[in-house]
């Protein structure tokens, strides 16, 4: 069994780590950044470039979420206080005075410099948050700074290694200590391309090294391995605050490039970057790669339909299945639109107001989360348990469906059975899971607003690039973190039940479902987790 302070560096590493799966990754954004959200939305609405959906959304979430973090509670009323002076009355345009506006950007700036202090404080106290709370607004926080989740995963799998006795105080100490260092600056990346570009000036941002420039800055950082081939490099000035972070960057701004090659050099040959990437000062090769998306609708290969393109039945959904798939590799602009035009396009009736798409696919994702939680779970039972469960779930049949497995260990668990897991991530989601199988409406309507949350909050960007022409939105990066991974689960799901019902179950009526499963948690007629989508 592992203590507290061991699962909350579980969860951690789950919300820093590139490959975890959907539902056990960070969903939300932080307090901090949640108010420069709100701060953001308020001076957008105030201009009357934006309606006040997204303003009056984020409000009302942020008000819900702020007294969750009690380690903040002296400033919760404060913040209360400007934020319950926006008007209620929908028929009006709402927004915050400019004092009020003015009042609220001072509260964050100060919530932020002493962000740490308090969590130290209430460390030593021992009066921190439960485990999934501390681990999620430690996490959010940091990754809303602009740390790479590279840097993040590499400094705490270090600190667990050197530290057999966890103590969050400490922990929380070194992650002050890193924010305060760790300063945002300049960084020259250096990028190797294969065709090159003949510009005569350039701007200060971007430069171009030639061929052999280019091999003796590779040849002098004394790398081991093949050197690439290339015929020149983009020089690219980014700010970012680490190695990773000026990496990711830097590819972000290759993309741009790139397309305004395409539509500004037409006939020229475009850039071609060979992959690897290198930093000025540093002796390291980098494969260069953008942001990474995680958005996996596995139900494509389980039902044998990834080639499954000339169904008419299947057509709106394979149409809603190419959108989204911009947010896996497409640019900034391209994910948000695409992501949003494929939620929309399959979850809206007709004259209805957009943003209900948002709200629906968040009931899917949430009937989601305890079935996909419990087949993780069943798979470590079984591979370290020693017991008749863990005997029950290795002589199923290999191919046997995965409800079988997982309906046996919900079971186990009503019956208040014990579980034998490897590591604290495990743990830590089976807690998770008692919560919602002990205390159903509670436990999945605080996972609903969290997704739901995050999907508003992708409409809401949606509306800023589409209608405000702007990618520079302080909550843009986050929700190309947070976004893609939700929207993949609700798309698997939806997948699932057109495939298994041989598309007679509509995407809204699997919304339909979602919703009366979750009205109906802790009711008599209530279904287990496993069963709030069906098989």
């Amino acid at each position: 069994m592992y203590d507290d302070a061991t699962k909350t560096l579980g969860r951690l590493l789950d919300f820093f780590g590139h490959n975890t799966p959907w539902p056990r990754r960070l969903w939300g954004i932080g307090v901090v950044l949640g108010l420069r959200e709100i701060i953001e939305y308020n001076k957008v609405a105030r201009e009357g470039n934006l309606s006040n959906d997204g303003l009056k959304y984020a409000i009302a979430s942020m008000m819900k979420e702020i007294v969750f973090d009690r380690v903040i509670l002296s400033f919760v009323n404060e913040v209360n206080k400007i934020l319950e002076n926006v008007p209620a009355n929908e028929k009006t345009s709402i927004y915050l005075s400019e004092h009020d506006e003015a009042k609220l950007e001072q509260l964050t700036q100060r919530l932020d410099e002493r962000y740490f202090d308090w969590w130290i404080e209430s460390a030593e106290k021992g009066m921190l948050p439960p485990v999934e709370r501390t681990a999620r607004s430690i996490a959010a926080y940091l990754l809303d700074n602009g740390f790479s989740p590279d840097l993040l995963y590499r400094w705490l799998d270090g600190y667990m290694r050197n530290n057999e006795e966890p103590n969050l105080t400490e922990l929380f100490i070194q992650a002050k200590d890193m924010v305060s260092k760790s300063l945002s600056r300049p960084y020259e990346v250096v990028v190797p391309c294969v065709a090159p570009i003949q510009i005569n000036k350039l701007p200060s941002a971007v430069s171009w090294m030639n061929p052999s420039e280019t091999a003796a800055f590779i040849s002098d950082l004394s790398l081991q391995g093949p050197k690439p081939r290339q015929n020149g490099s983009l020089v690219l000035r980014v700010v970012a605050r680490d190695n990773w972070a000026a990496i990711e960057a830097a590819n972000d701004l290759v993309v741009r490039v790139v397309a305004r090659m395409q539509v500004g050099f037409p006939k020229r040959v475009s850039l071609a970057p060979v992959g690897k990437a290198y930093i000025k000062g540093t002796s390291k090769e980098f494969e260069l790669r953008s942001r990474r998306r995680q958005l996996d609708i596995h139900a494509l290969d389980r039902q044998n339909a990834v080639f499954n393109v000339d169904s008419a039945d299947f057509q709106q959904l394979d149409d809603a299945l190419e959108l989204a798939s911009y947010m896996k590799t497409g640019s900034i602009g391209a994910a948000i639109t695409g992501g949003w035009a494929a939620i929309e396009g399959l979850l809206v009736y007709p004259k209805e107001p957009n943003r209900v798409a948002a709200d629906r696919l968040a009931a899917i994702v949430s009937c989601s989360v305890g079935r996909a939680e419990l087949t993780s779970i069943a798979f470590a039972h079984s591979n370290f348990g020693n017991d008749r469960l863990a005997d029950e779930l290795r002589n199923l049949d290999t191919e046997a469906p995965n409800y079988e497995r997982v309906r046996l260990v919900e079971g186990h668990i009503r019956k208040s059975g014990t579980m034998t897991l490897s590591d604290p991530s495990n743990q830590a989601a089976l807690d998770r899971v008692v919560k919602m199988i002990n205390s159903p409406a509670t436990e999945i309507s605080h996972i609903r607003q969290y997704v739901q949350d995050t999907f508003r909050r992708l409409y809401n960007q949606r509306n800023l690039v589409m209608h405000g022409g702007s990618f520079r939105s302080v909550a843009l990066p986050a929700t190309l973190r947070t976004a893609p991974p939700l929207v993949g689960a609700g798309l698997d799901r939806i997948v699932h039940a057109q495939l298994r019902h041989d598309q007679t179950l509509s995407p809204l009526s699997l919304a339909a479902r979602a919703d009366n499963e979750l009205a109906l948690l802790g009711e008599s007629g209530s279904s287990w987790i496993v069963d709030l989508l069906g098989r």
